[in-house]
């Protein structure tokens, strides 16, 4: 009985680890070249004033706010040194 039940249990782990990946939805980070706020390719994303709450990062971030289907989003971008704007993760 123990060995049928460490088969099954081993069965369901590999069936997950299998199937997990691709039913996961592919995310992928948002990344801008160019000047976030002012290039074509930017056009859904306004740069504001940072909030009173939150400061500046470091001198190569920015506060942007988007606006998609799923509502109105704020958060930093900042400029990694290979030239393109990623988020920070602060929003």
């Amino acid at each position: 009985m123990n060995r049928v039940f460490a088969i099954v249990c081993a069965a369901l782990v590999a069936a997950c680890a299998v199937a997990i990946p691709f039913l996961a939805p592919a995310q992928t980070t948002p990344s801008w070249r160019g000047d976030v706020c002012h290039e074509p390719a930017a056009a859904r994303i306004a740069c504001e004033a940072y909030p009173l709450r939150i400061q500046a990062h470091q001198s190569n971030c920015k506060w942007v706010h988007t606006q998609d289907s799923a509502g109105a989003h704020a958060f930093e971008v900042c400029r990694d040194p290979d030239h393109i704007w990623r988020p920070s993760g602060r929003s």
